[in-house]
């Protein structure tokens, strides 16, 4: 019974939506907002906070469901992602009550997971 139930594009992560992500969060380490920092350190650009991330997966089931229907989320990040990435999120029903994600950017999987919601919209 695995069924696709949403399919998302998400808009391009920015610079302003990773600073004010780094002050809500208290993750200060600097690759995760200077552009310099993260290059001197031998990254591709500013790294995506992995939570960032889990909170968009997250955001969009209580989009699709509504914010009490998400009982559990977990996710496991596969590949870094980047300022200016914009990723998509594929959710699948399994079985009742559980959703498998999978969160790509230009067709690379970069985060996989799986949640549970309450057994009536799930």
């Amino acid at each position: 019974m695995i069924r696709r139930v949403l399919r998302e594009q998400l808009p391009p992560i920015t610079l302003r939506d990773l600073v004010a992500y780094t002050g809500a969060s208290g993750e200060l380490n600097p690759v995760h907002y200077d552009p310099e920092v993260a290059r001197a350190k031998g990254l591709d650009g500013v790294l995506v906070h992995g939570t960032f991330l889990a909170g968009l997966a997250g955001a969009a089931l209580v989009r699709r469901w509504g914010r009490t229907a998400v009982e559990e989320l977990e996710v496991r990040f596969v590949a870094p992602v980047w300022c200016g990435d914009a990723p998509e999120l594929e959710v699948r029903r399994v079985a009742a009550g559980t959703v498998e994600l999978e969160m790509t950017v230009r067709a690379r999987v970069v985060l996989r997971g799986r949640a549970r919601l309450r057994e009536e919209v799930g």
